[in-house]
């Protein structure tokens, strides 16, 4: 099985150093347990365009990588991080070449975090389910509207097409196609050898507000800080709408154009946000986080904080609490 793990110029270093380690360990257990032979075992490159060793900007130099080639063929490919995403960055015309020659030949096409920018940047994600980091999922909506994206899950497939969500993700991808192709107990094996939990499934707990800020209607974005600084208090869209001077149902349309969520949604996960903050850092009982953050009915505040991170206040309180 020929794996190859494409390097973007200015890739993080764990990108492509994490699921090569994790891949490598996968042949040596495969080879030893004699899941495979030397002829039919996996065989793991890194490639890039060649313009640039990968990790050079970090100052970090790998030493064995191999340039892009049309005539290469491998049976799966790893699409890694390729930092901040921007238009340069996944609008390399050789490299999204390279993408669709490896899919048309047969690749099982896979990515995580940033690296979904880039083999959506090919086409081959249109129409089908992804997923990449929580952080920059806006900018992914806007980029390829037509790629189905499913910011909650750690992990998406559809067809040949597997994605997973933020920087560590490379750890569940691998997992996740070493089971595919190996079995459950190589993938098993490899996350006891490694430390690494295998039932990851939703990015949601990690989930933070993401401001909703880029667009430029003045009256939105005071109607936003407005929300963030009361949002302990009784606020309704009624009264949003009267101090924004609109109708509530042009307040609700224009609010939806320009953040992409109506605004009730908006003032939950501005809540939601505060009470994860509390939960986080102080030992404030659950009844008194929910009224802090606006909530006195305590078990809509529970099954709404569930909602947004996948958690109970308590499970998530044991999992990142001081």
């Amino acid at each position: 099985m020929r794996v190859l793990i494409l390097a973007s110029e200015g890739a993080p270093v764990s990108s492509i150093a994490g699921p090569m380690e994790i891949w490598l360990l996968a042949a040596h257990l495969a080879s030893r347990q004699k899941l495979t032979t030397p002829a039919d075992g996996i065989d793991i490159q890194v490639v890039t365009n060649g313009r640039a060793a990968p990790f050079a900007s970090q100052g970090w130099v790998l030493n064995q990588w191999t340039t892009l080639s049309p005539y290469e063929q491998a049976d799966l490919v790893i699409v890694g991080a390729i930092g901040p995403p921007s238009p340069r960055k996944y609008a390399d015309l050789q490299v999204l070449d390279w993408i669709k020659r490896q899919a048309a030949g047969g690749a099982q096409m896979a990515s995580f975090c940033t690296g979904t920018f880039l083999l959506a940047a090919s086409g081959l994600l249109n129409g089908r389910v992804a997923t990449t980091h929580w952080g920059f999922a806006d900018l992914f909506r806007s980029a390829f509207p037509d790629v189905r994206l499913q910011i909650d899950k750690m992990i998406t497939s559809d067809g040949e097409f597997t994605c997973a969500g933020g920087a560590t993700s490379y750890q569940d991808l691998s997992l996740y196609l070493i089971q595919q192709h190996y079995g459950r107990s190589l993938a098993m094996q490899c996350a006891r050898w490694l430390l690494l939990s295998p039932d990851r499934i939703s990015q949601q707990e990690f989930v933070q507000n993401q401001d909703k800020k880029w667009h430029e209607d003045e009256t939105i974005l005071a109607s936003q800080a407005w929300m963030e600084s009361h949002y302990a208090s009784d606020l309704s869209v009624t009264e949003l709408a009267s101090r924004a001077c609109l109708s509530e149902r042009h307040f609700k349309r224009r609010f939806k154009l320009a953040t992409g969520e109506s605004p009730l949604h908006y003032l939950q996960r501005v809540r939601i946000d505060h009470a994860r903050t509390l939960l986080e850092n102080t030992q404030t009982s659950v009844e008194r986080v929910g009224l802090a953050c606006g909530y006195s009915d305590n078990a809509f505040f529970r099954q709404l904080f569930k909602r947004f991170t996948g958690l109970t206040p308590l499970q998530y309180r044991r999992k990142f609490g001081s």
